[in-house]
């Protein structure tokens, strides 16, 4: 391949023209592929609290004697268990929604916010493997995610070790890693 012909690949591909702003999230798509998740978690917090009630009524009962109708733990438990899956459900959407990606000169800058921030910058350099991926729910959404592995020995920012770019169209996803897998080429 052409000296020429790869430098303008490198300039084309990380003049920040390559990011989530470009190559968007399917955010709605990964939210429902999420649900499973959502029930799931939302429902172990639900089982957790119950369990931590179910101890405080005892201690309760042990050090003042106090008892605790039937009723009264049924509405804690039908309240619990919705808004624990809701609960779930928003931190889930937000940090969804706060995920973005940028292709640098040097590195690949991912970045997610829910509480704190996280950015992660993934040297492609140091990259060693890139795969597109599908899962079942994201084949049956049509959306896949671009995994990337580097060799994450040491300590520092190029010891990422696992990062993804979730969500895109199958196409934008094969795209993103035949990008990849140029700058991994041209930067070794």
């Amino acid at each position: 391949m052409p000296q020429g012909l790869v430098s303008n690949d490198i300039r084309q591909y990380t003049n920040g023209s390559v990011s989530s702003e470009n190559y968007p999230i399917q955010r709605h798509r990964l939210l429902v592929a999420y649900s499973g998740i959502i029930l799931l978690f939302g429902t172990s917090w639900a089982f957790l609290a119950s369990i931590a009630w179910a101890f405080l009524q005892i201690m309760l009962s042990a050090a003042f004697g106090l008892h605790f109708s039937t009723s009264i733990n049924l509405f804690v438990l039908v309240l619990l268990l919705p808004t624990s899956i809701i609960a779930e459900a928003v931190y889930i959407a937000i940090a969804i929604k706060n995920i973005q990606f940028k292709f640098l000169p040097e590195y690949l800058e991912l970045r997610g916010e829910v509480i704190g921030t996280e950015e992660k910058h993934i040297f492609y350099r140091t990259i060693q493997n890139i795969e597109v991926s599908q899962g079942m729910f994201e084949r049956m959404l049509g959306i896949a995610s671009v995994g990337i592995e580097n060799a994450a020995h040491g300590v520092g920012p190029e010891t990422v070790g696992q990062a993804y770019i979730p969500a895109q169209t199958l196409e934008n996803a094969r795209s993103l890693a035949a990008m990849l897998e140029t700058l991994r080429v041209t930067t070794m």
